[in-house]
């Protein structure tokens, strides 16, 4: 049972890993080229030679070269994929005053955290005026590869496709600035940088980034080639080598009580510290296989958190070695085992799985058992027990005329209760008839002359609304009332 159980785990994880789909056909000549258009129409596919320059958020930066002079070396250049989302401003669509080309400057109140400032001191030098947005122009540009929706598509850094901003506010309006869709389409009506709602307040849409800069890139040294990317998605990393996506997979895993695997080997790339068995947090390291290159142009090996998470004792029942007991004064601790299903198999619970603990569980009435999970387990369940008055005892009976006295031997409160009831009834009946004392003795009147009677005894006590009774004494059988 535990082998498949594992095996239904592991199919788990491996559903949940994104295995990225790679070309092997190597790229020959590392020289620059402006945008290659292959077909025509919806059918055209654009090859975009790319290169690697800067960092944004710790990695390396890869661009799409749109425009590239082959005699002066001048170059423009495109972030190949979405860089962040952010809004585009609070106030106005003029992007000559907007917050995003202030941010991809570093200018005004972003001058060290904005992203010119990010990409590194010589790299900000190297770039040729301003930062900026695409037009709408620029956008649908045959000569930069736009040739249809396919080759403005945009993915963001987790390899969603996304929307993105353009620089170019539609004419006659302060709030509306042209977007390139999911799709790939111009949304050349404008899209609202902010509104109004009732509840929210302003809410500011948000759309991707997609940087465009101008470098020589024949005075810079400070970029690397990285291969080309294609309108298909199709990418020919540089050196021969094929480019892998970095994969995605579940780094939150519950506890199943076997080894778990997050992640497996997979095309280009191999994988260590994916397999662990405990509660705990791990870390798996990604490496390259000879002859790959991450999507992103680097090839350091990739350390990504992942955990197992406790498992919750919510589905287990716990039993106790008694739910009874009789009250002495020094506390009920019942033995408990937890037993239930773990993923699908029987499982009880170990003593170095749960802690006990127990309330309630001196005096007469309801104590409360709390198993709590510790270790690989967690969340706690309980389970109750009763406590009841120990058993009454009848010490003697004095009859008088018409009446019957039950002396108890203890008072009601030595038995953990806090009365007694009696029972008593005339020999030869069949019928028990009932009343209660506080006191340790009591006295049963308007009795038949000449008969004799049945008594009995027990203790009681009630608690929160509720009567908890103690076992009856022996039956004790009267002489002749008076």
């Amino acid at each position: 049972m535990k082998k498949k159980l594992f095996s239904i785990m592991l199919a788990l994880v491996l559903m949940a890993v994104i295995f990225p789909v790679t070309e092997s056909t190597v790229y020959a000549d590392d020289m620059i080229a402006a945008p290659v258009v292959e077909g025509t129409g919806d059918d055209a596919i654009v090859t975009w030679d790319c290169i690697t320059f800067g960092k944004y958020d710790g990695k390396s930066i890869k661009w799409r070269v749109l425009d590239y002079d082959s005699e002066t070396g001048e170059a423009y250049l495109l972030s190949d994929s979405i860089l962040k989302s952010d809004y585009f401003d609070d106030e106005s669509s003029d992007w000559d005053s907007s917050y995003i080309r202030k941010w991809l400057n570093s200018t005004g109140n972003y001058s060290s955290s904005g992203f010119r400032a990010a990409l590194g001191t010589e790299e900000a030098a190297a770039i040729s005026g301003d930062i900026v947005l695409l037009s709408q122009e620029e956008v649908c540009n045959a000569e930069y590869g736009f040739v249809n929706n396919a080759a403005r598509k945009a993915k963001d850094q987790a390899g969603y496709a996304s929307d993105w901003w353009l620089r170019t506010s539609v004419e006659d309006t302060d709030q509306l600035v042209v977007e390139v869709n999911l799709d790939g389409s111009v949304h050349t009506t404008g899209v609202l940088i902010y509104y109004w709602d009732e509840e929210e307040g302003y809410i500011y849409q948000e759309s991707g980034i997609r940087p465009a800069v101008h470098i020589n890139l024949d005075s810079c040294d400070l970029w690397s080639y990285a291969g080309t990317v294609n309108s298909e998605g199709v990418v020919i990393a540089a050196g021969s080598r094929t480019e892998v996506q970095i994969p995605k997979f579940m780094s939150a895993l519950p506890y199943c009580g076997n080894n778990i695997a997050c992640i497996t080997d997979g095309e280009g790339y191999t994988v260590t510290g994916n397999i662990a068995r405990d509660v705990g947090n791990y870390t798996v390291v990604l490496s390259l296989k000879e002859g790959y290159i991450w999507s992103d142009g680097t090839t350091e090996d990739r350390e990504i958190p992942w955990s197992i998470s406790a498992y919750r004792i919510s589905s287990f029942v716990p039993v106790l070695s008694s739910s009874s007991y009789i009250y002495s004064g020094s506390a009920k601790k019942p033995t408990v085992t937890v037993s239930g299903q773990l993923w699908g198999a029987d499982y009880t619970l170990m003593d170095n799985e749960y802690t006990v603990s127990y309330s309630d569980n001196i005096k007469v009435g309801t104590a409360t058992a709390t198993i709590t999970g510790i270790g690989n387990y967690t969340g706690t369940i309980t389970k109750t027990f009763k406590i009841i008055p120990k058993t009454a005892a009848i010490s003697n009976t004095t009859v008088g005329k018409r009446k019957l006295t039950v002396k108890m031997k203890t008072k009601a409160t030595s038995t953990g209760g806090s009365a007694y009831q009696i029972a008593y009834k005339q020999k030869g009946t069949s019928k028990w008839k009932y009343t209660t004392t506080t006191a340790y003795y009591k006295t049963l009147t308007k009795l038949t002359k000449g008969k004799y009677y049945y008594v009995k005894v027990r203790a009681y006590k009630k608690v929160s609304g509720k009567t908890y009774y103690g076992a009856w004494s022996k039956t004790k059988l009267s002489k002749k009332v008076k």
